[in-house]
């Protein structure tokens, strides 16, 4: 009650979004644009915690002021010409984009107000403040060429030189080339299957860069001002690497599209082999540099896959249509190259090393439970004929779908439609983190999840919850019980609607030119064997080093929404 009624807290945002955008035509198929955008945010918030909470009773009332502004502006210029001879179609586009975002805060927090009528920092008798900022930038040109002869043998082919901000001064820019080949096989004139309404041959390779997951001045060594016994001075914050380059993908696509009865049925086939080089990882140093680590281009990453679709018109008549679309996608990544293996995330549960896939799991791996005397059984890993959560931790699953994909049918008949979309996954692993803090035996002070009645109780109890021991819920403890099979079909979207008859719309007059009565779902039905809230979410879709977790993860809601769309 007090969190709710004892703290003031305000918070102001201005947001500015502008683009502005000119286009000059030299003449036919020969054009200049330009483009430049501004995105500006605010914040500013005031707290004040008074002497009826906690943070604020211990010192006498706590206050926090804090401001931000975030800033970016991007400009881009293309000049484009797109001309044919005979039957040689060509389409050229050169340009240059540069875009620079910036970011500044102050804080200021208060302590020991002489009563909860002031609230204000400069009322405090303690008074702390703090200021930081960033910024960063990166410049492109580019340019591209397209070519088809007579609709039949098509290619692309394009260059990027990108500038980053974020690199060492001698590898700021990177060069990245890609090409793409494509034959329409159904166009020649030795073509001659009446079923195959279109087939195409389709190769691409090509290069490009990255330079996200570090900080904005990630290759310098950086310093901060520092104090001792009230004298200033300065302290090392991060190591240099002027070396600091690009990471870059190389990327090989093979495939066809196909289309049979007048395209009917359509079907189209990916397959891409992708190797990532020069990865942008947290390499150990020696603890002698007073660092124990340092952002280095050194890893390699592999990831392989396929790529399936399938749409089809299964009735077409003049009141009825149905269509139904269904795809299928697997990917197998593997790390290749590493300094040393590491552990990431909350009680080091992610595990990376050579020769395995990222996201996976490390844990203690539990077979079950001794029947007879309740005690949780784990595998020596190491083989020394003891367990010790020190040393016996091993791989036991990974957040990588088997594969993946989803289905949708769309029916139309007269003046109702309705259309229906299911998603799913299969063969990932999801880890329900909630489980290790509140499956504890009692060891915490949290609530209990109702797993925690499947215990072992009495010789005989075949269980996979071991008995209310705190050995057996020991905080270096990792049971893999906790890593669930992730699997699931989703009933995603539903949608059914009506228009209303023409005649009767033109009659309503005031332009009105069609009218629709409609309601949707999404999220309506979960078909999984998951324990948890939700098999799809994960709690750090931010990091990039884990995925399928959820650790008190909001689940995605469901919901039902009508309504009525009238057109003018």
């Amino acid at each position: 009650v007090a969190a709710a009624n004892e703290i003031d807290f305000e918070m102001n945002v201005s947001r500015f979004i502008g683009n502005v955008f000119g286009e000059y035509t030299f003449k036919p198929g020969l054009s200049f644009k330009t483009s430049w955008s501004y995105d500006y945010s605010g914040i500013k918030e005031d707290q004040y915690n008074n002497t009826f909470t906690n943070n604020g009773a211990a010192v006498n009332g706590s206050a926090t002021s804090y401001s931000a502004v975030n800033a970016s502006w991007i400009g881009e210029n293309t000049l484009s010409y797109v001309f044919n001879v005979d039957k040689n179609n060509f389409s050229v586009l050169l340009g240059n984009s540069v875009q620079v975002s910036t970011f500044e805060s102050t804080r200021a927090d208060g302590e020991q107000f002489p009563s909860d009528d002031f609230t204000r920092i400069t009322d405090a008798a303690v008074q702390t403040s703090s200021s930081s900022g960033t910024s960063w930038g990166i410049v492109s040109y580019f340019g591209r060429l397209q070519y088809d002869y007579d609709s039949k043998y098509l290619a692309t082919f394009s260059m990027r030189r990108d500038g980053s901000s974020r690199f060492g001064a001698s590898n700021q820019w990177g060069v990245f080339p890609s090409g793409a080949l494509g034959w329409v096989v159904s166009e020649e004139d030795f073509f001659d299957f009446e079923d195959v309404s279109n087939l195409k041959l389709k190769a691409s390779y090509g290069l490009t860069g990255n330079q996200s997951g570090i900080d904005n001045f990630q290759a310098q060594g950086l310093w901060s001002g520092a104090s001792y016994t009230d004298n200033s001075g300065t302290t090392p914050l991060q190591l240099g690497n002027p070396d600091l380059k690009w990471e870059t993908t190389k990327q090989l696509d093979l495939g066809f599209e196909l289309g049979l009865f007048d395209d009917r049925l359509e079907v189209t086939y990916d397959y891409y082999y992708k190797k990532t080089i020069d990865m942008l990882l947290a390499v150990p140093t020696p603890l002698t540099t007073g660092f124990a680590e340092l952002v280095q281009n050194f890893g390699e990453l592999e990831n392989k896959g396929m790529e399936l679709g399938i749409s089809a018109t299964v009735i077409q008549t003049q009141d009825l249509t149905w269509n139904t679309t269904f795809n299928i996608a697997g990917n197998r990544n593997k790390i290749l190259k590493l300094a040393a293996p590491f552990n990431v995330y909350n009680r080091d549960i992610y595990r990376y090393e050579e020769g395995i896939p990222m996201f996976s799991f490390y844990f203690h791996e539990q077979t079950g439970v001794d029947p007879q005397t309740g005690e949780p059984i784990f595998t020596d890993v190491d083989g020394d004929g003891s367990f010790d959560p020190n040393v016996d931790r091993k791989i036991v699953g990974d957040a990588n779908p088997d594969f993946f994909g989803g289905i949708r049918n769309s029916v139309n008949y007269k003046n109702f439609d309705f259309s229906v979309f299911f998603q799913y996954s299969y063969g990932n692993d999801q880890l329900n983190w909630n489980r290790f803090f509140q499956e504890h035996g009692g060891t915490r002070n949290t609530n209990f999840l109702t797993t925690q009645l499947d215990r072992w109780q009495q010789p005989g109890d075949v269980t996979m919850i071991p008995q209310l021991t705190s050995a057996n819920y020991a905080s270096n403890l990792r049971p893999s019980r906790f890593v669930e099979d992730g699997s699931y079909i989703r009933l995603k979207t539903l949608n059914i609607g009506y228009s209303l008859p023409q005649d009767f719309v033109d009659k309503l007059g005031a332009g009105v030119s069609k009218v629709r009565i409609y309601m949707s779902g999404q999220n309506l039905l979960t078909f999984t064997n998951y324990s948890g809230l939700d098999p799809e979410v994960t709690s750090t879709a931010s990091t990039l080093l884990t995925r399928g977790i959820e650790f008190y993860t909001v689940p995605q809601s469901k919901s039902i929404v009508g309504g009525i769309n009238i057109t003018f």
